[in-house]
């Protein structure tokens, strides 16, 4: 058996910032990696323009948002509610769970799901269960 020893290479450094357009390196690149000798930080190309990497394993914290929707009358099985979002568009990708509340502990949340569909502006999200939907429903959500 041979051993190869292979050398680190680094990234491409470009002195690019947040947003630029060039170098363009069009849509079939999209997801490569540069330095930006302008930022000092990793960069990469999303197919149109090129936006800062994490750093550190931090990179911008995710932001968990909130919506309690109320069934005043009970739906049966399933019921579809819409959560204005301006920065949601159709194809953003969007986490969704149901979370205990003063209506519904985590033991009565077993057999209840929630899922998303991303609109332009919104999203809509269908809560369905085992058994008539009645009451308050927090849903935790994000989206990239």
């Amino acid at each position: 058996m041979t051993t190869q020893q292979l050398t680190f290479k680094s990234l491409p450094s470009l002195p690019i910032s947040e947003g630029a357009t060039s170098p363009d390196l069009g849509a079939n690149a999209k997801g490569a990696w540069a330095w930006s000798d302008t930022l000092l930080k990793p960069m990469y190309w999303t197919g149109t323009s090129w936006t800062a990497g994490s750093t550190g394993g931090g990179g911008t914290p995710l932001a968990i948002k909130a919506a309690t929707v109320n069934f005043p009358v009970a739906n049966y099985a399933h019921a579809t509610v819409n959560v204005v979002e301006p920065a949601v568009t159709t194809v953003s990708r969007i986490n969704a769970w149901l979370a205990p509340n003063t209506d519904w502990d985590a033991d009565d949340l077993v057999g209840y799901s929630v899922t998303a569909v991303p609109k332009t502006g919104s999203i809509d999200f269908c809560i369905s269960g085992i058994a008539p939907l009645v009451g308050k429903f927090d849903i935790y959500y994000f989206w990239s």
